[in-house]
């Protein structure tokens, strides 16, 4: 039967850790499995024994039964065996304050397991919410991988029986930001407070595609020139969050686990519950939904093949959406020139294509870097696809502007090249 393991330190005894697993245990249907793990060197506490049979009995009286796993071994391939064994779905910690096992127990878990690990901090939210008393004020800090994708997949899986209160949060770098929106051009007149405030905006709306908006969910985004996990340890404090939880992948080695990922960092610094869910814990697609494409971003430089960009972007919304039509200039270009240029890019409107309902809007980008300015601005606009024409490769190979297009666009990219006849030559 698929249990929840819950690993104790043989010097402390968390009553509240075991009864806040038991409870879940009967929540959820799942068995409770207690694993002992053997002394690390230090002198157990001569009433440890006396707190576990006293947190035991705690137990009982909610009406679950404790399964015993005596560890064979070392505690981590004896907590790996368990965890086997009793098809563990959910690993509990409690953290010993005095104890540094936890790292190297959590570590092999994460690293070696398709199993969710939960490091208990404070237990009275979670038994509160086990029982069905409160919803349990949760946070899922999350970037767009898959990881986070498996990681929402497990909240929604104990949301569809116990109440959650769920925030994502999904803290970036600011710099990084920056650039990826095109937000670096010293030039161009900007205001710090209305660039971040567009990043917060652009964000939002990524995550909202990105997890599909369950219901009662809220989203919130944290700009940092810091380490990522130390801004998600602040936001669930202020929060007050009951449980933090994120997902991480199984990587090798110890080292690079706690010392370099996301994940890690969130064990060592959140000072509330945390919840680690390893991608291969819940059965996740590699291949996002299929997207009805709704708007698509079309660069022209006025030949003859950019012209047809508008063509083949208008062609992609046989039912109606939005093209956006851009063409970069030099930033000293005067004015009444881009107005020009404005001008101009309306006139290629497709009047078929108006008439199906494709709404074309026209903008002139400022910027010596082409490619840059597209893809920055197809990232700000949230557009499903970028169209560029292609005029054939330079006299140095790669390098004209729908090749640099192809290598730094995060989106799908459209390429139109000349069209070929049968017996014409290329």
């Amino acid at each position: 039967m698929p249990s929840i393991l819950v690993a104790v330190e043989p010097a402390f005894v968390s009553a509240g850790t075991l009864t806040a697993s038991a409870a879940l245990a009967r929540a959820l249907g799942l068995s409770l499995v207690l694993a002992r793990l053997p002394s690390e060197g230090r002198s157990d506490r001569p009433d440890a024994p006396r707190d576990l049979e006293a947190a035991l009995q705690l137990v009982q009286e909610l009406g679950v039964q404790v399964q015993p796993c005596p560890l064979q071994g070392e505690a981590e391939a004896g907590l790996m065996g368990c965890v086997q064994e009793h098809e563990a779905r959910l690993v509990v910690f409690a953290e010993d304050p005095q104890s540094t096992r936890i790292e190297s127990l959590t570590g092999t878990i994460i690293r070696n397991l398709s199993t969710a690990l939960l490091l208990v901090r404070d237990p009275e939210p979670l038994k509160r919410w086990a029982q069905g008393e409160v919803a349990l004020r949760t946070m899922l800090a999350m970037d767009f991988s898959a990881c986070s994708q498996a990681a929402l997949s497990w909240i929604q899986g104990l949301h569809a029986q116990l109440p959650i209160d769920l925030e994502l949060l999904h803290v970036s770098w600011l710099p990084g930001q920056r650039r990826r929106l095109g937000m670096l051009n010293p030039r161009e007149p900007h205001s710090e407070e209305a660039e971040e405030a567009e990043i917060r905006q652009v964000l939002l709306r990524e995550m909202a595609e990105f997890s599909g908006m369950p219901p009662g969910v809220r989203c919130s985004v944290g700009l940092s020139l810091g380490r990522t996990a130390d801004a998600i340890a602040f936001a669930a404090a202020e929060r007050a969050s009951d449980l933090v939880v994120v997902g991480t992948r199984q990587r090798q080695g110890l080292s690079r686990l706690w010392h370099g990922s996301v994940a890690g960092g969130v064990l060592a610094e959140v000072r509330s519950n945390v919840a680690v869910v390893p991608l291969a814990s819940e059965s996740v697609s590699q291949v996002g939904p299929v997207r009805l494409i709704r708007s698509v971003l079309a660069a022209t430089d006025f030949s003859e093949n950019g012209d047809r960009t508008v063509q083949a972007a208008s062609s992609l919304l046989p039912d109606g959406g939005t093209v956006h039509l851009v063409h970069v200039v030099d930033p000293h270009l005067p004015e009444e020139a881009q107005a020009q240029l404005r001008s101009r890019l309306a006139a290629l409107e497709v009047p078929t294509a108006r008439a199906a309902g494709v709404r074309l809007e026209v903008e002139v980008l400022s910027s010596r870097a082409p490619a840059e300015a597209i893809c920055a601005r197809a990232e700000r606009l949230g557009v499903d696809v970028v169209c560029v024409g292609y005029r054939g490769r330079t006299a140095l190979g790669w390098g004209s502007v729908s090749d640099a297009v192809l290598k730094r666009s995060e989106r799908p990219v459209l390429v139109v090249k000349n069209p070929v006849y049968p017996g014409s030559s290329r």
